[in-house]
């Protein structure tokens, strides 16, 4: 599949690309530790969503240190968005990415499904297309494209379900590492790594999709992934961090006080 656009979520605002990356970024900390992949993949897709340079930098200092906001303002940012569908499907595909998707991490996001707003027929049918699409990917189709929501059912079940099938567009376990790669064979990065950087995109373009089984933990993009195994270890939904917010993003996602 070839990236339509270097820009990630591109047809979302920045207030919800912004909560999308700060949630992603909460959890990457949840066992206690960010590594400095993490970080780097935190850093490549702020950049490829476009936030502004002082948002990205916001969104790496939240992985750093998740107290300065709280998961329940991202959540608030998506619940009235069709992101908060592509959102539930990006963490159960990377929880799924190890081939250990446990009981306790089904429940967590499960509770964070519930306070999105997505139901239990929504949950199946997420679920159900992480399986499809990790296959139609092992099999060179493009689980984002009409043809194959229209040929799988997906199309007419999302529709059914309340779901817009657009939300596909959304989900970064499959577009990130296409869209990253187009946007540095482009030069478009500013900031040039070195060997981390490099064996990252080998991460990247390794299986060209995090969906399902495409990537593995222990390094790269298998260390983010890990994040759900810190959730169900030390949830925070129910009693996550409610820290101050400074700065632009707290601006941007509110100034209510979390949980």
């Amino acid at each position: 599949m070839e990236a339509q656009s270097t820009t990630l979520l591109k047809d979302y605002s920045i207030e919800e690309r912004s909560a999308y990356l700060a949630a992603l970024a909460t959890m990457a900390n949840a066992d206690g530790n960010v590594s400095d992949e993490e970080i780097e993949f935190l850093n490549l897709l702020a950049e490829a969503a476009e936030l502004p340079e002082n948002l990205q930098q916001e969104v790496v200092q939240v992985a750093r240190n998740p107290s300065q906001i709280s998961l329940q303002r991202c959540l608030d940012t998506l619940k009235p968005s069709q992101l908060r569908f592509s959102f539930i499907t990006d963490i159960i595909s990377f929880a799924k990415a190890d081939g250990q998707y446990t009981p306790e991490e089904e429940q967590q996001i499960h509770k964070m499904a519930d306070y999105l707003g997505v139901d239990q027929q929504q949950f199946s049918i997420l679920d159900r297309f992480v399986d499809k699409a990790d296959e139609a990917r092992q099999q060179g189709q493009d689980p984002t494209s009409p043809q194959f929501l229209n040929q799988s059912g997906f199309g007419s079940m999302f529709q059914k379900a309340g779901i817009s099938p657009n939300m596909v567009k959304g989900m970064l376990g499959v577009l990130a590492p296409i869209v990253i790669s187009s946007m540095l064979s482009r030069g478009k990065r500013r900031h040039h790594g070195g060997g981390m950087l490099g064996g990252l995109l080998g991460g990247l373009m390794g299986g060209g999709s995090m969906m399902g089984g495409g990537h593995r933990r222990g390094g790269g993009l298998g260390s983010l992934i890990s994040i759900l195994g810190g959730l169900s270890g030390r949830p925070r939904y129910g009693g996550m961090r409610s820290g101050g917010l400074g700065g632009l993003l707290g601006s941007i996602l509110g100034g209510r006080r979390g949980w």
